[in-house]
């Protein structure tokens, strides 16, 4: 038997992570595939209102909605937006939470946590110690700066989306450890 998919993202300890975590954000619903296609749902209607979830009547409503999808997932954007009515207009972020996504096939997992240490060792290198925080991702781990670590003058000088260095992570041979991490400083 299977897991009723609205019942948990509606149990209020998992629908307030997603609530604090998904406002301004831009949602989208993965729903059962259709062979090995992929199916992500995320807006209300074809050239729609994009999805957002800014309280649980929201995600009722769109749990409901989609309900005959069979939505297993709810993502959301890395951005925050100043407004949600175009999510394609890059000057309506105004903020960005940088993730590093560590994807590793399920039997290697303990490769995503070494390559998360040494994210989060480069990180506190930086002077980055406060912010940072972990989540478990289908296929590995996502390594989070929550987007209050920049300073104002920081982010008064950068558009969100060119603040967050980038971040190599290459495994030695076909994605199994040992990996090489390394900052590129702009």
């Amino acid at each position: 038997m299977g897991i009723d998919v609205e019942a948990y993202y509606l149990n209020p300890k998992v629908s307030e992570e997603i609530i604090d975590y998904s406002r301004g954000r831009w949602i989208a619903l993965e729903c059962e595939s259709k062979g090995d296609k992929r199916i992500f749902v995320r807006y209300w209607s074809k050239g729609g209102q994009p999805l957002r979830v800014g309280s649980k009547e929201d995600l009722e409503k769109i749990l409901g909605r989609f309900k005959a999808l069979k939505p297993r997932a709810i993502y959301a954007t890395i951005h925050i937006y100043k407004s949600l009515e175009n999510v394609e207009e890059p000057s309506l972020i105004l903020n960005t939470t940088p993730i590093w996504d560590i994807d590793v096939k399920p039997e290697d997992w303990s490769y995503a946590l070494q390559a998360g240490k040494i994210i989060v060792a480069l990180l506190h290198s930086e002077g980055v110690t406060e912010s940072v925080y972990l989540k478990w991702s289908g296929r590995g781990l996502h390594v989070h700066v929550h987007e209050g670590a920049f300073s104002k003058e920081l982010r008064s000088k950068h558009h969100p989306l060119d603040m967050v260095p980038p971040l190599c992570v290459v495994p030695w041979s076909l994605g199994v450890g040992p990996f090489y991490v390394e900052f590129v400083h702009l």
